[in-house]
């Protein structure tokens, strides 16, 4: 197991479930630069997507957690699903993820800033996906998951990461991924930790150093394994 060193007092993502209001109007140009999901064509479009091969396996995981009290937003078809090669771990899912999905295009800060420390550190979203070890969608007005309901989540963790082929590298981001990193078995993985990428943490320039540092780091390992190997 592989790590960075770690500042104590990691902040979890201020987050909580609202229902959010779809409406055609409140298209603007932004959609032009990203696939925002809080407008209903692009969620329509991965909603078809659901059951492609290279995320059919984790949407039948997602399918066995959900119940009639309990919601399992959506993996992202457009990431590369099973066959990704770097695998991140936040917390849990993020108020926007009500519309469908966990995704980097959904439209809160810690969506955003992840998707910028992937562009920045160079990792192809088809290189990589994105899931809570916490899965369920929280009732309004809780922000965080308890320990203890993070825990009794590990072997939904632990499922989700053998579907995977091929992984390099694992990341867990915050503190309640940390919780469960040792209790998991990453295979022959390399496993990072940082810290979340949600807006207090990416204020904070230590924090967001290290989360950019990590981040290129993954990115080297992913390279690295892919290089061809010289006679």
């Amino acid at each position: 197991m592989s790590a960075l060193p770690l500042k104590a007092g990691i902040p979890r993502s201020m987050c909580h479930v609202a229902k959010c209001q779809y409406a055609a109007s409140n298209v603007d140009l932004e959609m032009k630069e990203a696939p925002n999901l809080r407008y209903h064509p692009f969620m329509d479009d991965r909603l078809s997507r659901r059951c492609e091969s290279h995320v059919r396996q984790l949407t039948q995981l997602i399918d066995d957690m959900r119940s009639p009290v309990r919601d399992v937003p959506d993996i992202d078809p457009n990431d590369g699903g099973t066959d990704a090669r770097a695998l991140f771990f936040l917390e849990t899912p993020g108020p926007q993820a009500i519309n469908g999905y966990v995704s980097r295009d959904n439209c809160d800060d810690t969506a955003k800033n992840f998707l910028g420390a992937c562009s920045e550190a160079g990792l192809d979203r088809k290189q990589t996906a994105l899931w809570n070890v916490f899965p369920f969608c929280l009732p309004a007005g809780r922000l965080n998951p308890t320990t203890s309901e993070i825990l009794s989540c590990i072997s939904h963790t632990q499922a989700f990461i053998n579907a995977f082929h091929q992984l390099d590298v694992v990341v867990f981001c915050g503190n309640s991924a940390k919780k469960v990193m040792p209790r998991l078995n990453c295979g022959k993985a390399i496993v990072l930790e940082t810290f979340h990428t949600g807006a207090r943490s990416h204020r904070v320039l230590y924090q967001r150093a290290h989360i950019e540092m990590t981040f290129h780091f993954a990115a080297a390992i992913v390279n690295n394994s892919r290089a061809p190997t010289r006679a």
